[in-house]
């Protein structure tokens, strides 16, 4: 039988006092003498660490009863605006807004039935994993989130609509924000790093700036475009307050290691760690991201340190820790 190989390590190896060795499969083997890689072993390590992404780190605690109560008064709503609208007696602003309403009742449908999807295909998948006659890579996850797609495909069409016929609507900002989302996750990542870059430099006062420059960050790391990546995630780690400060922050740091700047790298995932820890109080609703990003730090600082040959440093700051 095939067992996933897991990243997650138990904590206390990284306050241990004697030296961690990155392995291949996300785990530490601890010796008295220094750091012992040969190119087997960074080839392995290479494999062995996977960075994450912004999905990774959204916060979904909802549980299925209220899933379906929520889903329930979404589509009451639903069929309420779309009554309205077909009347015809709403019009300027007041119409935008309705139709604004519905592309994003349309938008949270698509993201709710995703999660059922995502669910469903991970079951198969894991299944098919742990079988030796069975091949995931014919396994498609698009095969799995058609229904989730077309409601994204609704939502993306109202959204154009309101950015085409109501230009000056004071939520335009908004409505190219969600528009690129939709885009995302229909898989036209071209055409949503498009509308987000026309967002950043359209409404650079808008509260959606910071979210949009971390998702072209996410586009063109993705895209191994380590420099245009770094300078999006640097606009967007400027804003202290925003709920992707933390991540942005990540992301930038991974965006100096592949550029060489191991210093940096370093200074930028220890802030990483120090804002998770300062930050994740009982009562924060985001606790469980920020405790996530902080785990995934600390992991990624082994490899940081290993790379820049900063046994001292390492010594010295898992031991402070």
């Amino acid at each position: 039988m095939k067992i996933r190989a897991t990243t997650l390590i138990p904590l206390a190896l990284l306050l241990a006092a004697t030296s961690p060795t990155w392995q291949g499969d996300g785990s530490f083997s601890l010796f008295n003498s220094a750091w012992a890689q040969d190119d087997e072993d960074r080839e392995a390590k290479e494999e062995g660490r996977r960075v994450l992404r912004a999905r990774d780190v959204t916060e979904v605690n909802l549980s299925e009863e209220y899933r379906k109560l929520a889903r329930q008064k979404r589509h009451e709503s639903m069929r309420f605006l779309k009554e309205i609208l077909s009347q015809g007696t709403a019009q300027g602003e007041q119409k935008a807004e309705m139709i604004l309403r519905l592309a994003d009742l349309y938008f949270e449908e698509g993201r709710d039935i995703y999660l059922d999807e995502m669910k469903k295909y991970e079951e198969v998948f894991d299944a098919c994993f742990n079988d030796e006659r069975c091949d995931t890579n014919s396994i498609d996850q698009e095969d799995y989130t058609t229904e989730s797609r077309d409601w994204q495909s609704k939502s993306i069409k109202l959204y154009r609509q309101i950015l085409a016929n109501y230009p000056q609507y004071q939520r335009a900002d908004e409505a190219t924000f969600y528009l690129a989302s939709a885009l995302l996750d229909t898989g036209q990542q071209d055409a949503a790093v498009k509308e987000f870059t026309r967002l950043v430099r359209t409404y650079p006062e808008s509260k959606w700036v910071p979210d949009a420059y971390v998702l072209i960050g996410e586009y063109y790391f993705e895209k191994n475009n380590a420099y245009k990546a770094l300078v999006a995630y640097q606009k967007a780690a400027t804003n202290r307050h925003s709920s992707k400060y933390a991540f942005a922050l990540y992301k930038l740091a991974w965006c100096y290691y592949n550029v060489g700047e191991y210093g940096k790298g370093i200074d930028t995932m220890k802030t990483v760690v120090a804002h998770a820890m300062s930050t994740s109080e009982s009562n924060d609703p985001a606790k469980k991201s920020k405790i996530q990003l902080q785990d995934e730090a600390l992991k990624d600082l082994v490899r940081f340190f290993a790379d820049a040959g900063e046994m001292d440093e390492a010594y010295a700051y898992f031991n402070k820790l």
